[in-house]
């Protein structure tokens, strides 16, 4: 990503010491269908989503390589996930990193029950 380098921005205290951090990758669950965004105009829809995406849309515009990490299932049956984040232009670091936690905490064959009926 161009202009990239170690600064990061505002953002690069949270790299200082490690390279990478983490945050919630799906802070509310989805609407259910017939929701909030059925129906909706594109600007409507777009300030209704933003809860949907707070912790995905900074690091999308800050430059910084991001990637989604399967982290269990949570109460209501949905797949959780955790986003790792790290320096700019470090995306192998963060690859890195996602395949470690991969391996220790494999996912692949969990899946959630079908809904019945």
């Amino acid at each position: 990503m161009s202009g990239g380098g170690q600064g990061g921005g505002p953002a690069a205290p949270v790299f200082s010491t490690t390279g990478h951090g983490g945050a919630p990758r799906d802070p509310p669950p989805p609407p259910p269908p017939g929701g909030p965004l059925d129906g909706a105009g594109l600007l409507t829809a777009m300030v209704r989503s933003r809860p949907m995406v707070a912790y995905t849309a900074l690091w999308n515009v800050t430059g910084h390589p991001a990637a989604s990490v399967p982290a269990g299932v949570g109460a209501d049956g949905l797949p959780l996930a955790v986003q790792l984040v790290g320096r700019r232009d470090d995306e192998v670091g963060v690859l890195r990193v996602a395949a470690q936690l991969e391996a220790v905490r494999p996912w692949a064959q969990h899946r959630p029950p079908l809904p019945t009926g």
